[in-house]
């Protein structure tokens, strides 16, 4: 199967990314006033933008904290609701590269084996740079699939 045939990978894909963000701000200089959540801000302050907060939002996500990689089947949310990229004029332009590499790498390797996180393994966010990754690695449990 071609990779964009795989709507449930895309969406497991998704759904990883809105429950853990990479980066959790996006900061923005502001052109112009604006005008939000009741307050006036003048030009040329910084704002910032809590990417992990949005995809966390209750208003929005039904179940926020809940692995559910069906919201996204059939469902495009908006880029107001979802950015694990960024969004505007500074959308991350490798975007497109990065989630089809993405598929071709998870769709590959579960082609031939079964994987399932280590039992007793606790996964913490770390700042590594200007992103957040594991703190350790990740161990797993791999099975060879029965052809």
């Amino acid at each position: 199967m071609h990779v964009s045939e795989l709507d449930y990978l895309d969406a497991v894909i998704k759904e990883t990314q809105r429950l853990t963000p990479i980066l959790w701000l996006l900061g923005r200089q502001l052109h112009a006033p604006l005008h939000v959540g009741g307050r006036d801000l003048p030009a040329d302050v910084m704002v910032a933008l809590c990417v992990y907060l949005s995809h966390h939002h209750p208003e929005v996500w039904r179940n926020p904290n809940e692995f559910a990689p069906d919201r996204f089947l059939g469902k495009r949310p908006s880029p107001y609701e979802f950015f694990p990229f960024g969004g505007g004029g500074r959308y991350c332009f490798g975007a497109a590269f990065a989630l089809y590499e993405m598929k071709i790498i998870i769709a590959e390797v579960l082609s031939h084996v079964t994987l399932r996180a280590a039992p007793g393994h606790v996964i913490r966010a770390v700042r590594r740079g200007i992103v957040f990754a594991p703190s350790t690695e990740i161990p797993v449990v791999c099975e060879a699939l029965k052809h």
